[in-house]
């Protein structure tokens, strides 16, 4: 799985959108990559840490 960096959401769609995201996000485990079970790994690459922090939005779609 890639970071996504933008996603455009028909304002018509939004909510939709949003509450599937919530849905999604909930079932993602959390772990080490190794193990099967594991749907996301730890992000290591500093540059992707700097990507979560400059969207803020994605904190209140995965912390719902």
């Amino acid at each position: 799985m890639a970071l996504v960096e933008r996603i455009y959401v028909h304002k018509s769609l939004y909510q939709q959108f949003v509450d599937g995201a919530v849905e999604l996000v909930k079932q993602y485990k959390l772990g080490d990559p190794f193990d099967a079970a594991t749907t996301m790994g730890p992000v290591a690459q500093p540059f992707v840490h700097s990507s979560f922090d400059s969207i803020p939005s994605l904190d209140s779609i995965a912390y719902s």
